[in-house]
């Protein structure tokens, strides 16, 4: 425990200085914290552009054997040659592993591409630094394909053909003695049970349970042995211990002062999050984001009576280790024909019945204000309405008031208890939201309808924050939560910011108690997935087949400590 205490202070010491670091701070920090890789298994590598892709990721300790903890955001991405980035996706952690899932566009081109997975910390090893998985996407409606620019590999290429049997399980699975079905041949709709033998999870925490489609069609993929250069890195990251590091740097226009300056960040809205920070001496600053937020448009702004003088630079986080992945050109045997047709038909009907097949989104737990449970609420529609904000606050709010020299106004918290407790800090300003956004400009508050607000919050007293003190707080959430800032040169800036995906429970139709489903077509290929089968999981699993006939083959995917992928499967037959 103290060990884990001394890593967070360091970490912590270094993140108030730097959201990257050099050499000598890495050399540093490595010596507390262990290198961390990744690795990653999908449900399939062999995919047509409309369906999905499903994938589970797990952390480990490099050169270990055991799950790591380190890091509480893992990255993904789908990645084609000539370094194209088709998706990325940032997930949270949980026990040392995430799961996700992507939709394969009809925008992509045929070809072999690669699944990657790493973390902020493993990206700075020089072997390991992700883990990866070949994938072949084929897209029936289109006649592109991806073009692979690389001389040494040009020569190598992969093939899928029609095979002559039928290939059931891969020569590392174990006996299926350890996934028993309740028979072995099942009808259109009809119910599957699998029970997995109990003892068959002990020596993994990170399982995923897979169900899916076989078929007469085999992928060949050359063996490709490159050399490369390391990456001499200049530049490194620091392990996202508490949650995500964004970080970045101010940039002065006239030579100005570039430390103790306030940062704020926002994410605006329904569920907003709000964060200040101070720049070190060199203008680094950065924050560490824990809580949950959609895809949204952040906010970024600078407090200083100067602010036009400065710019505001995001780090840059992106994966450098492209030169690391190797693709070959991909042929389609024109026996495939028959299946790829009739693949794509499946698709096409799932995909037109999409909207009462969807999956569920977890709910997430709401994100608290940093000042609750302090605040002093007043709904505005448990009153008469004023049309201004002032006469709102005159009439209204209580615990506030606006005061004006000359032309300006100022929002103003009167601690009446304690109202000679630290009088010499009474000429400070309150912190103003609005919707999470921070407010330095108070005429923008002031000239904004009240009928669009839903209430105000107030916290009196002077309040610590981050490193600044405020006399009060007020906060204004409107009805709809749309209020936004617009960019101002470069010292106000927006930013659309990707958030992590969030948990899903999968569809699942369940023909013994929805009647609705009976007259929808059922054309799954991929009947089950279950990304993070737990141990005390070791129970029965139900579900239903589709009206697809063929092969089946359950795979139990165990990721052990080692980093090795332990493979379970058995197969059964829908006519």
């Amino acid at each position: 425990m103290r060990k884990i205490i001394l890593i967070l202070v360091v970490c912590i010491l270094y993140l108030n200085s730097f959201g990257q670091i050099n050499r000598e701070e890495y050399t540093f920090l490595a010596e507390e914290i262990p290198a961390e890789t990744t690795t990653i298994h999908t449900n399939t590598n062999l995919l047509l552009a409309g369906e999905f892709l499903y994938y589970n990721v797990a952390c480990l300790i490099k050169d270990k054997q055991t799950y790591s903890t380190i890091s509480k955001i893992a990255y993904v991405e789908l990645v084609g040659a000539n370094e194209t980035v088709i998706f990325k996706n940032k997930i949270k952690t949980d026990n040392s592993s995430a799961h996700g899932d992507f939709f394969i566009p009809t925008t992509i081109k045929t070809g072999h591409y690669k699944l990657i997975s790493y973390t902020n910390w493993s990206k700075n090893n020089l072997t390991d630094s992700f883990g990866e998985v070949d994938l072949f996407i084929i897209n029936p409606y289109s006649t592109e394909a991806q073009a692979v620019d690389d001389s040494e590999v040009q020569q190598n290429i992969s093939k899928i053909i029609k095979a002559d049997t039928l290939q059931l399980t891969k020569k590392q699975s174990i006996s299926n003695n350890q996934l028993i079905l309740n028979k072995s041949n099942f009808g259109k709709r009809e119910k599957v049970s699998i029970e997995i033998e109990k003892g068959t999870l002990k020596k993994s925490n990170i399982n995923s349970l897979s169900v899916r489609k076989v078929d007469f069609i085999s992928t060949t993929h050359p063996d490709i042995q490159k050399t490369f250069q390391e990456d001499k890195a200049s530049t490194y990251y620091l392990p996202e211990l508490r949650g995500e590091i964004i970080s970045g740097r101010l940039e002065s226009t006239s030579d100005l002062k570039l430390g103790n300056i306030t940062v704020y960040l926002s994410f605006p809205g329904e569920n907003n999050i709000f964060k200040s920070t101070t720049t070190n001496t060199n203008g680094k600053f950065y924050f560490i984001v824990n809580e949950n937020y959609n895809y949204a448009i952040i906010n970024l702004q600078i407090e200083d009576k100067q602010d036009e003088n400065f710019k505001i630079i995001l780090d840059n986080k992106s994966f450098s280790h492209y030169n690391h992945l190797h693709f070959t050109d991909l042929k389609l045997e024109p026996n495939i024909k028959d299946w790829l047709e009739k693949e794509s038909i499946f698709h096409q009907i799932e995909n037109a019945y999409f909207s009462v097949k969807t999956d569920s989104i977890l709910p997430v737990k709401s994100n608290i204000s940093f000042y609750q449970p302090l605040e002093t609420t007043f709904e505005l529609d448990d009153y008469t309405r004023f049309k201004t904000v002032k006469e709102t606050f005159t009439e209204i709010v209580k615990t506030a008031y606006i005061s004006n020299k000359g032309s300006e106004h100022f929002f103003k918290v009167p601690d009446l208890i304690n109202i000679n407790f630290n009088l010499d800090l009474n000429y400070l300003d309150p912190i103003i939201l609005v919707d999470g956004l921070r407010i330095l400009d108070n005429e923008m508050i002031l000239n904004y309808s009240a009928y669009n607000i839903k209430n105000i919050q107030t916290v009196t007293g002077q309040y610590v924050y981050q490193s600044n003190i405020y006399n009060g707080i007020i906060s204004f959430e409107t009805l709809k939560n749309d209020f936004r800032l617009e960019n101002k040169a470069d010292f106000v800036r927006n930013i659309e910011f990707k958030n992590a995906l969030l948990n899903k429970m999968y569809f699942q139709p369940d023909y013994s108690k929805d009647n609705n489903l009976i007259r929808i077509p059922d054309y799954r290929v991929q009947l089950l997935w279950i990304p993070d089968l737990k141990r005390n999981d070791e129970k029965k699993i139900d579900f239903y087949t589709s009206d697809v006939t063929g092969y089946y083959e359950v795979v139990l995917k165990s990721i052990l400590p080692t980093g090795e992928t332990e493979v379970k499967t058995t197969t059964f037959q829908v006519n």
